[in-house]
C-alpha cells in the first residue's frame, strides 16, 4: 500500500506543478491586460474631458455672439420705433414696414445660418477627441482578432 501512495504522489506532482505554472502564466497575462485596460481608460477620460473643454469653450463664445446679437436687436428695434412714430401718411407706413421686414428678415436668415454653421463646427471639434479614442478602440479590436 505504500508503494502505491509513492506513485500517486508522484504522480499528482507534476500535475500540480503544471497547474501552478499555468496559473502564473494565466495571472501574468491578466495583470498586462489589466494595465493596458487602465491605460486605455485613462485616455478615454482624458478625451471626454478635453472634448468637454472645446465644447464649453464654444458654447461660451457662441452664448457671446447670441448677446452682442441681442444687444443690436434691441438697438434695431428702437431706431425702428422712433421711425414708424415718425410716418406722416399711410403710405409711407406700408413703405417703411416693407423695408423694415426685409431688412429684418433678411438679417435673420444669415444670423441663423451662420450660428448653424457654428454650431456644427463646434460639433464636429468637440468630437474629435472622442473620436480618435473610438479609432484607437477600433484598430486594438482588429489586432486582437
Amino acid at each position: 500500500m505504500a508503494t502505491k501512495s509513492k506513485n500517486t504522489a508522484t504522480i499528482a506532482l507534476p500535475s500540480l506543478e503544471a497547474v501552478q505554472v499555468k496559473a502564473k502564466l494565466a495571472y501574468a497575462k491578466g495583470a498586462v491586460a489589466f494595465g493596458e485596460i487602465k491605460g486605455f481608460t485613462k485616455g478615454n477620460i482624458e478625451a471626454v474631458v478635453e472634448s468637454g473643454k472645446i465644447l464649453g469653450s464654444g458654447l461660451r463664445d457662441i452664448g457671446t455672439v447670441y448677446a452682442a446679437e441681442g444687444r443690436g436687436a434691441v438697438q434695431t428695434a428702437n431706431a425702428d420705433l422712433k421711425a414708424l412714430t415718425s410716418v406722416k401718411s399711410a403710405g409711407e407706413l406700408v413703405e417703411l414696414n416693407a423695408k423694415l421686414l426685409g431688412r429684418n428678415l433678411d438679417a435673420m436668415f444669415k444670423f441663423g445660418a451662420e450660428q448653424s454653421q457654428a454650431v456644427l463646427k463646434l460639433a464636429k471639434q468637440a468630437s474629435l477627441p472622442l473620436t480618435k479614442r473610438l479609432d484607437i478602440a477600433t484598430d486594438t479590436i482588429r489586432k486582437v482578432a
